[in-house]
């Protein structure tokens, strides 16, 4: 997602002495000097996340999750950004945090009212702190919403669950704070079997679609039917490789390839346990690498495992229908 703010911030060179008065002021609020993570040190931070999130372990992931809304933004599409926050929001509920948790969902909310995960979170917080007329009041307001994924469909049973909670609590039928639902109820990976519909984002005159790889990174493809394979610059797959994205297991081996020019040239293949498009998660999905100065494309191994794929030029995005 863009943000009218922008992620990355703009560093203009500046006179000696204002430079110094920056540094001062850099070092009396910190803020000011918030600088942005590489792709490694985001990938590297997204594997820590996963691994806290495994472990239940609730102060470190709350920690990692803040760290990457804070250091990670400009690798987040709008998706990704919710769905961190409805991670911190979940991990700060389950840890009894849920003053704070009700201001993360309350962001989260802010950039999409429709995300149902960050609707559970703000009502679970509201009925935490004894706010049980406004978290039901959410919840009664969010019923009336219609899921678009399944991934939202099974976030409004949670919250028709939520509901006869509350109104429990409000005939005093059951103690006024009820057990909340458990941090390892909510599955992680949402997946719509329906076809999708990813907008596309223009960049340098080209457009390109987010994918995330491994439920790590987020990186921004060219859709090439003329790719055999998905290919990845041999840069990032050093990065990806060295954070441990992917693995040795994963390398295949190598294939030559005939280039336009006729040209031969070998490359190592791999494969990427999981590529995620829109609300679509394919599994072991072929890839190969490409010299540093070739470009992030999503090919082949990745379009033939859909029924069907096309361009809607007017919405500008790109449509994907199951097998």
């Amino acid at each position: 997602m863009t943000f009218d703010g922008g992620w990355v911030m703009n560093v203009h060179k500046t006179p000696f002495a204002c430079t110094l008065l920056i540094l001062i002021a850099c070092g009396l609020f910190p803020k000011a000097a918030t600088a942005q993570y590489s792709i490694s040190q985001c990938v590297s931070l997204a594997e820590q996340t996963k691994e806290a999130q495994k472990a239940h372990a609730l102060k470190t992931l709350i920690h990692l999750a803040r760290q990457h809304l804070t250091y990670c933004k400009q690798f987040m599409e709008r998706d990704d950004y919710t769905t961190y926050l409805d991670t911190l929001a979940l991990a700060l509920n389950s840890d009894n945090q849920h003053g704070e948790a009700l201001g993360v969902a309350s962001r989260c909310l802010e950039v999409n009212a429709a995300d149902f995960a960050c609707i559970f979170d703000k009502a679970d917080a509201l009925r935490s702190l004894g706010r049980v007329s406004e978290a039901m009041s959410v919840v009664e307001r969010s019923l009336s919403l219609p899921p678009i994924t399944e991934f939202d469909a099974r976030d409004k049973e949670i919250l028709r669950n939520l509901k006869v909670q509350l109104s429990a609590v409000t005939r005093r039928d059951l103690p006024s704070s009820p057990p909340p639902m458990r941090f390892d109820d909510l599955p992680s990976t949402r997946i719509d079997p329906s076809r999708a519909e990813v907008p596309l984002k223009k960049d340098s005159g080209t457009f390109v679609v987010p994918v995330q790889i491994n439920g790590a990174i987020t990186l921004n493809f060219t859709v090439d039917s003329g790719a055999a394979d998905v290919t990845v610059p041999s840069d990032v797959f050093s990065t990806l490789t060295r954070t441990g994205t992917i693995s040795d297991a994963d390398v295949i081996g190598e294939q030559t390839y005939v280039l336009a020019n006729g040209s031969k040239e070998k490359s190592v293949t791999f494969t990427i346990r999981s590529l995620r498009v829109g609300d679509k998660v394919v599994e072991n999905v072929r890839a190969s690498v490409v010299p540093a100065q070739g470009g992030l494309l999503l090919g082949q191994s990745f379009l033939e495992r859909f029924k069907s794929w096309s361009f809607d030029n007017t919405k500008q995005q790109l449509v994907l229908e199951p097998q």
